[in-house]
């Protein structure tokens, strides 16, 4: 479509017509700029939203599995204290296949250091306990310890007395199975690509589902070790993460000070909505530029051409 330009050659039109453009132009750029904030914003938020309340359900999931482990443990110690413990190899302890599942070795250990081992293979060495973790064992609770390794996940142990009342029986020493507490199966309440990390309440990594280094950023670690909740920002691998973390504590039932449950999700997949809306809406914008265009040529031109003509009339008279 060819448009007439002799309207320009007037400078009232060469105004109206930059008016038209202007007042076409400044409010659609100003709407496109506090439609992008918005919707940015409201992304983030339902974001955090979503992060928060899948940290709480992980939170949970992870309870409860760790108090199914323990409760395994119970059943084990009570078939314990019938078994004849001079022939204790030879005895048979039933043991469910859920928690054979739950633990990738389970034994007991004797006083003079010997482990029998009650599920296929005898656990890794587990830490040292202290006098206070001693204590809260003799109480006929159950203890966990993690050991925390270098660019690998952490390993979980539990312990419990076979008898608190006659510790001589024996201490029951388990290693968690790690698919088991941290797998993202259909129990799993992890949304889509969220990733997943637990930290120790000294900041120490337990598991990251995250490839490559695990360090969190140090000023957020020290956020995150000092307070309950909250939420933060990072970038891991050139790509920037939005992440939620939740403190789980466990200090009465486990002799733990708290886990962090930590869930991030990549910044590009949050705002993955926005683009489609960064390719609709300049179309959007270019076609009302182009309808004002053709609007106001087609008012100036009916308005001024005849003026103009008039005025070439009244020189040539």
């Amino acid at each position: 479509m060819k448009i007439d330009k002799t309207f320009l050659r007037s400078k009232v039109g060469r105004r109206i017509f930059l008016l038209f453009i202007s007042c076409a132009l400044i409010p659609i750029t100003i709407l496109a700029l506090l439609s992008f904030r918005h919707v940015t914003s409201q992304l983030n938020k339902q974001s955090q939203e979503r992060l928060q309340q899948a940290a709480k359900a992980m939170s949970m999931h992870l309870f409860e599995r760790l108090l199914f482990l323990e409760a395994g443990m119970e059943m084990v110690a009570a078939n314990l204290e019938s078994v004849d413990f001079s022939n204790l190899r030879a005895a048979a302890v039933e043991i469910s296949d859920r928690l054979k599942e739950g633990f990738g070795a389970l034994a007991l250990v004797m006083d003079g250091g010997e482990a029998i081992p009650l599920i296929d293979f005898v656990p890794e060495p587990p830490p040292t306990v202290t006098e206070e973790e001693t204590d809260h064992l003799r109480q006929g609770r159950t203890l966990i310890n993690a050991e925390i390794r270098s660019n690998r996940p952490g390993v979980v142990f539990m312990r419990r007395l076979v008898d608190q009342a006659n510790p001589s029986k024996g201490l029951l020493v388990g290693q968690v199975n790690n698919y088991y507490l941290w797998r993202r199966g259909e129990e799993n309440p992890l949304p889509p690509m969220t990733e997943l990390m637990v930290l120790d309440h000294n900041g120490e990594v337990l598991f990251s589902s995250l490839s490559g280094p695990r360090a969190v950023p140090q000023g957020e670690l020290s956020n995150m070790t000092g307070t309950h909740s909250g939420q933060f920002e990072w970038r891991h691998d050139d790509r920037e993460y939005v992440g939620r973390y939740l403190s789980m504590y466990m200090e009465k039932e486990f002799h733990i000070p708290k886990w962090l449950v930590v869930l991030c999700e990549s910044k590009a997949h949050v705002l993955a909505p926005m683009a489609r809306f960064k390719h609709i809406f300049p179309l959007v914008v270019l076609l009302a530029l182009w309808v004002v265009l053709l609007l106001s040529v087609n008012q100036i031109r009916r308005n001024l051409v005849p003026l103009e003509r008039l005025q070439e009339g009244t020189k040539r008279i």
